[in-house]
């Protein structure tokens, strides 16, 4: 074939792998980081078939777990480029300073509830879930821990004088 047709071919499929993203993007509420990971992926599966090695060489050529390899190209080959979207739905690991705010001044007003219980408001209040472990990261950073040798949440043990 000549360079103009091949290299038009690549063109062309460049061209429809856009409009394919941007689609995506719009219908599916993809983000950029997705794409861009959809991308990495997709130019990774293509390199692995174009080259000579075994999939074991490549992966250790490219610093890549060979299970994680095998699992976005069967995503690949059952599904096609759209296949490689993330479609894990975690847990938010930012978060706003309005919603930082919200945790601090509700600690600032109830010194006694515990992360677990801030956990919960946060849910009901956001309808979005946060991890314990970053309520509590949010407050050891606001010195807004609980005391040393206090069960978390439970009220302090008054002594007799």
């Amino acid at each position: 074939m000549d360079n103009h047709v091949v290299s038009g071919m690549y063109m062309l499929e460049a061209i429809l792998f856009i409009g394919l993203l941007a689609l995506l993007a719009i219908v599916k509420t993809v983000t950029i980081k997705q794409l861009e990971k959809m991308k990495r992926l997709d130019r990774m599966i293509l390199q692995q078939d174009e080259s000579d090695l075994s999939i074991a060489e490549f992966c250790r050529r490219e610093g890549i777990h060979e299970s994680k390899f095998h699992y976005w190209k069967r995503k690949f080959k059952e599904q096609g480029r759209p296949g490689l979207i993330d479609q894990r739905k975690g847990k938010a690991h930012k978060v706003t300073k309005s919603r930082r705010n919200y945790i601090i001044q509700y600690k600032l007003k109830n010194p006694l509830a515990s992360c677990r219980e801030i956990v919960d408001r946060f849910e009901n209040r956001f309808g979005t879930r946060i991890d314990f472990s970053r309520v509590a990261q949010i407050l050891r950073e606001e010195y807004l821990n609980d005391p040393v040798g206090r069960k978390t949440g439970k009220p302090i043990k008054k002594t007799r004088k």
